[in-house]
């Protein structure tokens, strides 16, 4: 099975595709479930500089442009680090159905 193939348990939402985008393509909406305190991200950017981002993060992709679904502490470390480009799982979904997503993923942080 590909990464296109898998779904996400329990509402089996389709993964789109897997992208590489700029890191300014990507804007952080705040009605998603948001996580502000991010943390030390010290030991996240000395991780990805030595091993490269190991997990895509998730983004919506709506008439709004990508907005971050999951990965903001990697999103930041990123950005701290100056990268251009980042992985990305890219979705297209309503954001009743984005923000669930989100706080699936983002609750147990």
């Amino acid at each position: 099975m590909n990464l296109a193939e898998k779904t996400i348990s329990p509402t089996k939402i389709q993964i789109e595709r897997l992208e590489t985008l700029a890191l300014d393509d990507i804007s952080i909406n705040k009605e998603y479930f948001y996580r502000e305190d991010l943390g030390q991200l010290g030991s996240l950017t000395k991780s990805i500089k030595k091993l490269g981002l190991q997990n895509p993060i998730w983004v919506n992709h709506s008439a709004k442009g990508y907005q971050l679904i999951s990965g903001f502490r990697r999103f930041a470390a990123l950005k701290k680090m100056k990268a251009r480009k980042v992985k990305a799982i890219v979705y297209q979904l309503p954001p009743n159905e984005a923000f669930l997503l989100s706080a699936a993923d983002n609750i147990h942080h």
